[in-house]
């Protein structure tokens, strides 16, 4: 008896455990007939900040409270949170593990890369004009499916990866960290931030 329960034991230890679902990620209002409040905090008890409407898309949330039941977002300057049995999230693309269009940016010096239609990258500094570069997703390494390699040729090279990021500026709090390898001499490496949402 004891023999079988030791067993049960480690096929309970040895199981894989369930993936929770990786942040940030994109969602939709659901299920809202009036509006969806926006709070301080991840519960009725914090006050309103805001509020996203019935048919509002592309909500990018950064992250989740201890129990899974709300989503934090960036709404105006700083982060909160909103109920998530009100959001759906975006079906995942395995072949696109970022979004199509999305930016990212750096502070001292302000820097700003945005990936459009996902196959061009505009690089702005304050140094120059705005350089343009198709983008290639590559692999990562082992197999894994972060972070990912962004090349953007002419030896401008940026990893990106799932990470409490600030911008410093502000007190929003977003998801995904970017360090960013540019390829024109003096070469430089900047740091930053980078969020899925369009605006």
């Amino acid at each position: 008896m004891m023999a079988r329960w030791i067993m049960a034991l480690i096929l309970v230890l040895a199981a894989p455990a369930a993936s929770a679902q990786s942040y940030p990620a994109l969602h939709d209002i659901t299920g809202v007939s009036s509006f969806l409040n926006i709070r301080q905090g991840p519960g009725t008890g914090f006050a309103k900040v805001g509020r996203f409407l019935p048919g509002d898309t592309g909500i990018e949330v950064t992250g989740v409270n201890e129990a899974g039941t709300w989503g934090r977002v960036n709404h105006q300057e700083q982060a909160a949170w909103v109920f998530l049995a009100y959001l759906a999230r975006q079906p995942d693309d395995p072949d696109r593990p970022l979004t199509a269009s999305f930016r990212c940016f750096g502070t001292e010096p302000f820097w700003a890369l945005a990936l459009t239609q996902g196959d061009t990258a505009v690089l702005t500094t304050p140094s120059g004009p705005d350089q343009t570069f198709p983008v290639g997703m590559l692999a990562a390494a082992s197999n894994r499916t972060e972070p990912w390699l962004l090349d953007m040729g002419a030896g401008a090279v940026a990893v990106i990866h799932r990470a409490e990021c600030s911008d410093g500026m502000s007190d929003r709090a977003y998801g995904l960290a970017i360090d960013l390898l540019t390829g024109a001499a003096p070469r430089t490496l900047m740091d930053g931030c980078c969020s899925l949402a369009v605006n």
